[in-house]
């Protein structure tokens, strides 16, 4: 045998024995040392305290300690649930602000990507008035009652608009949120009742109407 003891020989003196230790079989170290070639100092060694490579259990003391704990990522994303859309709007770097971190945007960003975290444009749900909303609902009800079969409907276009204006901002917000999450509640644009602007203001719309069927 060998002076030198590989670790996989290592390994096997130790499984031996917590083998025979787990089914409660009566054993000698010594006979184990023998079967595997150890001297007595070195066999004890190995088995003292189940010393296995301590490099890999002790922690690790190397290298810069990390910006954001695993804490501060608890504390930015409790503040994503509770706050909902207001907390998802905010940016990496206000996030961290709000949680007590001071980090760099593309700091929080890589911290927060482990988590699967991203910034995506958020879905939007238009303004509609309450009186309007309602009418929407009954003519839904009442084609419904007309067309109750999937066959009735093979005449009907299905429609869709979009607007858009040239001059100001489109009004797109980008907000944090995982994959899967694009139709959660909390990750929703609702858009408010739009409001009048001056005639002094340059801004071009445009609106774009589709239909299919």
């Amino acid at each position: 045998m060998p002076a030198h003891y590989t670790t996989p020989l290592k390994a096997r003196l130790r499984g031996t024995a917590s083998y025979l230790e787990g089914r409660h079989i009566p054993y000698f170290k010594s006979d184990l040392f023998n079967i595997f070639g150890f001297k007595k100092t070195r066999g004890w060694l190995t088995l003292r305290d189940n010393n296995q490579d301590r490099r890999h259990l002790e922690h690790e003391t190397r290298g810069r300690p990390p910006i954001i704990t695993p804490e501060d990522l608890l504390r930015m994303e409790q503040i994503l649930w509770r706050y909902g859309f207001e907390a998802r709007r905010l940016s990496w770097k206000a996030l961290a602000s709000e949680a007590g971190i001071q980090a760099s945007a593309r700091t929080v960003e890589r911290a927060m990507g482990t988590l699967h975290y991203r910034k995506c444009i958020a879905c939007e749900k238009g303004w509609v008035s309450p009186a309007n909303a309602e009418r929407r609902v009954k003519a839904a009800q009442l084609a419904l009652f007309y067309r109750p079969k999937q066959t009735d409907w093979r005449d009907i276009r299905w429609s869709d608009e979009c607007h858009f204006t040239v001059g100001q901002q489109s009004g797109k917000i980008r907000i944090i949120r995982k994959p899967g999450e694009r139709y959660c509640p909390d990750c929703i644009h609702h858009q408010s009742k739009p409001k009048s602007t001056s005639d002094d203001e340059p801004v071009e719309r445009y609106h774009v109407w589709a239909a299919v069927g």
